[in-house]
């Protein structure tokens, strides 16, 4: 509005494509909105604008806006592969006839939806037989009790039947094996009529529980499932159920039985001390301590109700006799023969015995009579 002339109105200008610069004027108008009725559907449009006053001077341009003229509503409708019955997945440019569809792929049957365009309905669902019958009958495996615990367990094979063209195998909570050739796989895959197959897994790691494997050809499933042991009945048993020590003391082991069940540390006398227990087999291995009290002593040791007796030489030491005796030709006397000392063999036990003849002790806990000269 240069000296007063005021405003004539408005240039509007226009180009063609979402990138266009070559802006050409399509008409005036002095008020506002403008219409632009020469466009065409599915076409980028971009304008400008400038004021021009009436001494003929303008002004600089607006800003550009791009304009997309959407182009009349279509219904999507199925293509000429509906109904149709094909060996494999129908290509792309026969699923709709109008409006689109996404690829299809698998065995089959196919089946498919075309979605209208600019506002278009979309079409009711389009479907393709598949010329092979890829639904097996139904299939199961035989299932297996009294599996050992963690094992590696495989079902029986089965024959796959009632196809007549390959299809989908899939597997949960396990492998299977396409021929049973040893060769166990856990992703997809394809499998045929007639052939064989047999699936497998690692059982449960407690007494009783179940582990579970689904197969899935065709749509069709199986399972295998393998079920673990009961626990083991615990009629205990130690051994040895008596052990002789000498007077220096000594290392034992006590032997627990049946293997596989549980048992509790027992409590041991104050003069024997634990080395170590194993569960493989059963077994508690203690320590005996040097026998200082001057006497014979004696000791139990209960494993679940099971008694193992301890006896230990007396603080006289082993091969010598546990009580005074008198000089040669008296009762008792030094024997010129029988065990040395230190020997861990034969323990002697002196009192009134008939002239003659000792008791001798036995490391396995038994008495025998024996003479001296």
């Amino acid at each position: 509005d240069s000296g007063g002339s005021g405003l004539a109105g408005y240039q509007v200008e226009r180009c063609t494509g979402s990138g266009c610069v070559d802006f050409s004027q399509i008409g005036t108008t002095v008020t506002v909105p403008y219409t632009d009725s020469n466009v065409a559907a599915s076409t980028v449009y971009r304008y400008r604008v400038r004021a021009n006053d009436n001494a003929g001077n303008v002004s600089g341009y607006s800003n550009i806006v791009a304009v997309t003229i959407a182009g009349p509503a279509v219904n999507g409708s199925c293509g000429s592969a509906n109904g149709t019955t094909i060996a494999s997945a129908p290509a792309v440019n026969v699923l709709c006839a109008t409006g689109s569809a996404g690829p299809v792929t698998g065995s089959g049957p196919w089946n498919w939806m075309c979605g209208g365009i600019n506002g278009g309905t979309t079409s009711a669902q389009c479907r393709a037989e598949s010329l092979y019958d890829t639904v097996p009958d139904a299939f199961s495996f035989t299932s297996q009790t009294g599996v050992a615990l963690g094992a590696l367990v495989t079902s029986n094979a089965i024959v796959i039947t009632g196809m007549t063209g390959p299809t989908a195998i899939t597997v949960a909570g396990g492998a299977y094996s396409i021929g049973c050739n040893g060769t166990f796989v856990a992703v997809a895959g394809t499998i045929s009529n007639l052939q064989t197959v047999c699936v497998q897994h690692v059982s449960a790691g407690s007494y009783n529980l179940p582990t579970v494997t689904t197969l899935t050809i065709g749509g069709v499933q199986g399972t295998f499932t393998s079920t673990t042991q009961a626990p083991p009945v615990c009629n205990y048993s130690i051994s040895p159920t008596s052990q002789y020590f000498p007077v220096e003391g000594g290392v034992g082991v006590i032997t627990i039985s049946p293997a596989g069940c549980s048992w509790s540390l027992p409590a041991l006398p104050s003069w024997m001390s634990l080395i170590s227990t194993s569960s493989s087999p059963n077994a508690l291995t203690y320590r005996v301590a040097a026998n200082n009290t001057g006497s014979e002593r004696v000791g139990t040791i209960t494993i679940q109700g099971q008694v193992a007796t301890i006896t230990q030489a007396s603080g006289a030491g082993a091969g010598q006799p546990d009580s005074t005796f008198g000089p040669s030709g008296a009762n008792g006397g030094l024997p010129t023969c029988g065990p040395s000392v230190g020997d861990d063999y034969l323990h002697w036990v002196w009192g009134a015995q008939p002239p003659g003849k000792v008791i001798a002790h036995t490391a396995d806990g038994k008495y025998v009579t024996i003479g001296y000269n």
